[in-house]
């Protein structure tokens, strides 16, 4: 088959790169990110915290394993676009149901493939966040280039808001729902289902929600355990669901805040977030438990970063990146709340930090 490039990636400080279009037709913005993942691009293309981004993989060849039905985040796509080096035209596997060059179309998702990603990459350690524009045209250079320069920035924008559908859902398998030990809410700011299936692994019964549901109404239904789920952009811009939070807190009910539901809890205690030159993204991040000493392979997706100077007397450090030294996981004096930065739930190491999971529910355990 003739390798035509009949798409372009235009960058907001005027760099066009040329691609070969192999997802549904269109034109789509987002902030440019890379993801260093070899495998897992099914999970990752339906990550609710990928929301207004284009996924710049650095593994060259994606679309090998084909699509399957269980290795899903969530109901639908969530990112914008993906950009690759080489888009497999073949799969094989036992699992696959279907072409990720069909899903793709399916979903209405822009890709572009022939790109060449390293250059893209090293573009994005240098300079930073880099906003683009992405059309499947062959004549639209200097008009992708304007269309990303004047997109929102994805950082002023209530994404998690925009990820949930407004129904709260109970979670449970006919096994779990006899053999429930917990009842555990979820906070939803842009959920992973594998939280909720290492949550139900631990015989909780798990109720969905909003994350813009009130205080009172959480604490009505008596739950003994919450969780704060990954999402979307920065929690810093929404005082509101920041104000909630610290009222769960204080009530003491047990609390485990993931990726975005850790910058959550941060600061409804009064810490600060701060936004990375280009973020973590990817299934291979060493993070250190400063508690044991153990180093662990971890999955991370996340723009934005605690200062570790804005924490206060309420938060002790449990785990550090070995990439950069910022903040991982923080556990409270004061009160029952675990959280971390990095994904829990995702299988890097393959299950190096799923013992978060069990920290929380012994900590469930020490006040029912």
């Amino acid at each position: 088959m003739r390798f035509v490039l009949d798409a372009v990636l235009g960058l907001e400080d005027g760099a066009v790169l040329q691609g070969r279009s192999v997802g549904a037709k269109g034109i789509i913005t987002g902030e440019l990110i890379f993801n260093t993942s070899i495998t897992g691009y099914q999970e990752i293309i339906t990550d609710p915290s990928y929301l207004g981004q284009l996924i710049v993989f650095t593994f060259p060849h994606i679309g090998n394993s084909g699509i399957n039905n269980t290795d899903v985040e969530s109901q639908r796509a969530y990112a914008s676009g993906i950009i690759v080096r080489s888009f497999s035209a073949f799969q094989s596997g036992v699992r696959i149901m279907s072409s990720l060059y069909k899903k793709l179309r399916k979903t209405g998702m822009v890709a572009l493939s022939g790109v060449n990603t390293r250059l893209l990459t090293q573009l994005l350690r240098t300079r930073g966040v880099i906003k683009g524009c992405a059309i499947t045209s062959r004549n639209a250079n200097q008009i992708a280039v304007d269309v990303a320069r004047v997109s929102i920035d994805i950082s002023t924008r209530d994404l998690a808001k925009e990820t949930f559908n407004g129904n709260s859902v109970v979670w449970h398998s006919k096994r779990n729902c006899l053999e429930h030990k917990h009842k555990v809410i979820v906070l939803n700011f842009g959920l992973k289902f594998s939280i909720l299936r290492c949550l139900m692994d631990r015989s909780c019964i798990v109720y969905v929600v909003s994350a813009y549901v009130n205080c009172k109404d959480i604490l009505n239904l008596a739950v003994d355990g919450i969780v704060l789920s990954n999402g979307p952009g920065s929690p810093s811009i929404n005082p509101d669901i920041i104000s909630n939070v610290k009222k769960l807190i204080h009530s003491r009910i047990p609390m485990l805040g993931i990726c975005f539901g850790h910058q959550v809890t941060s600061l409804s205690l009064g810490a600060k977030t701060k936004r990375l030159r280009f973020g973590h993204h990817g299934t291979n991040h060493p993070v250190k438990d400063l508690n044991s000493g153990a180093v662990v392979t971890t999955a991370q997706n996340h723009s934005f970063t605690i200062e570790p100077a804005s924490l206060n007397d309420a938060f002790r450090i449990s785990h550090i990146s070995l990439f950069d030294e910022s903040v991982q996981g923080l556990e409270t004096y004061t009160y029952l709340t675990l959280s971390f930065q990095g994904h829990p739930e995702a299988c890097a190491g393959p299950k190096d930090i799923e013992y978060l999971f069990d920290a929380f529910i012994t900590v469930v355990n020490s006040v029912e």
